[in-house]
C-alpha cells in the first residue's frame, strides 16, 4: 500500500488504526502521549507495527501520513468514546 501510494503520486496517506493499540494502559481516557508499547493481542501489535511503517515510510519519502485511532467501532463498551487523531 505504502508503495503503491509513493508510485501513484498520492499527496496524503490516511489510515485507519484502532483502540486496541492502547493494548494494557488503564488510564483513562487515553491520550495521544499514552504509550502505546504493551499490545494485549497481535491484533494490537499489528496495528501498532503498520503505524509505525507508515510514519517512518512518510518520513523517508515525504508523504504526509495520518492515522484515524477509532475507539466506537463496536460501541461505548469497547472503549472511551473519543477519537484520537495520530499523524
Amino acid at each position: 500500500m505504502l508503495e503503491g501510494c509513493r508510485h501513484n503520486g498520492w499527496r496524503h496517506l490516511v489510515y485507519a488504526s484502532s483502540s486496541s493499540v492502547c493494548g494494557a494502559n488503564t488510564k483513562l481516557p487515553f491520550a495521544v502521549q499514552d504509550r502505546t508499547d504493551h499490545s494485549a493481542s497481535l491484533y494490537a501489535a499489528a496495528k501498532k507495527a503498520n503505524k509505525l511503517m507508515a510514519q517512518s515510510y512518510g518520513h523517508l519519502y515525504r508523504l504526509p501520513v495520518t492515522g484515524l485511532r477509532f475507539f466506537t467501532i463496536y460501541g461505548p463498551w469497547v472503549g472511551p468514546i473519543r477519537p484520537c487523531f495520530c499523524s
